[in-house]
């Protein structure tokens, strides 16, 4: 019986010390650190002319007839990465305003964004994630 537990803790640090070398098992998936996707990095991704121009683009979400006819107001936060290339993957709505259509359109807004400047951690590009708040008011 104690060969038994010696071996199972054996094997357990085996495993622990693997997943600190290669990466994290994230529901029985492996995920290697290249695949890592970071809230904040040395160098953050920058949209095409600044934070300015990405606030500008931001305000020209093309909303539903409904909302506007409705007066609707609300804010949209959306979250989305910034892929070590530039691009945007993995858009979703991580609040919602409260009125799917509007929800909808800034999700595909978001989508059709131009390529970043990639962010960057020790001097490599690496995925980072952002959330951005989409507000409207028809009033």
């Amino acid at each position: 019986m104690g060969k038994v537990i010696g071996f199972l803790l054996v094997m357990m640090s085996w495993v622990i010390g693997l997943q600190a070398q290669t990466g994290v098992f994230d529901n029985d998936t492996l995920i290697s650190p290249a695949d890592t996707i970071y809230k904040t990095v040395e160098v953050m991704p920058e949209f095409p002319g600044g934070q300015a121009a990405l606030m500008e683009y931001l305000k020209k979400v093309p909303y539903v007839d409904i909302a506007r006819e409705s007066d609707l107001e609300g804010t949209t936060y959306i979250q989305f990465v910034i892929e070590k290339d530039g691009t945007v993957t993995e858009v979703i709505v991580a609040r919602t305003s409260g009125h799917e259509e509007d929800d909808l359109a800034a999700v595909e807004h978001v989508k059709a964004m131009p390529i970043w400047k990639p962010g960057y951690q020790n001097g490599k590009p690496v995925r980072v994630q952002y959330v951005v708040p989409i507000k409207y008011n028809w009033q």
